[in-house]
């Protein structure tokens, strides 16, 4: 919002300016071109107070609304379990429930799978190397 105050100054000097250059390109009079960006200044100006004063009554007007809007929380989360129960679905949170993600132990030695061992023999049998 700070540079919202800076608005009138900024769109009457840059249109001075445009006005200006447009009134130099065209051929005019020194004196007819200040006397365009004197207006020109003083209309901008007018017109970027007008916007800044628009800006802040939109912005205070939001601001009030975010206030009386505010909810407690005992609301929102009443609020938020209805939701839920209406979409079926139901959120727990991560301290009500641990999950063990350890597996057994490994002091067994590691043994392939029997189907694998159904295919090496299979394949052993083929090539005549099949040894019982």
């Amino acid at each position: 919002m700070n540079g919202i105050q800076k608005l009138p100054f900024l769109l009457c000097g840059f249109m001075a300016v445009i006005v200006g250059i447009i009134s130099y390109i065209s051929g005019s009079l020194t004196q007819t071109i200040y006397v365009r960006m004197a207006v020109a200044m003083i209309v901008f100006y007018l017109l970027g107070s007008f916007v800044r004063n628009t800006l802040y009554s939109i912005d205070n007007e939001l601001r009030s609304r975010k206030e009386q809007n505010l909810p407690d929380e005992q609301t929102v989360k009443g609020a938020k379990m209805s939701e839920a129960s209406r979409k079926g679905t139901y959120t727990v949170r991560n301290d009500e429930h641990k999950v063990d993600l350890t597996a057994d132990d490994f002091d067994k030695e590691f043994s392939p799978l029997t189907v694998s061992r159904v295919i090496t023999s299979k394949t052993k049998e083929q090539h005549g190397t099949y040894e019982k």
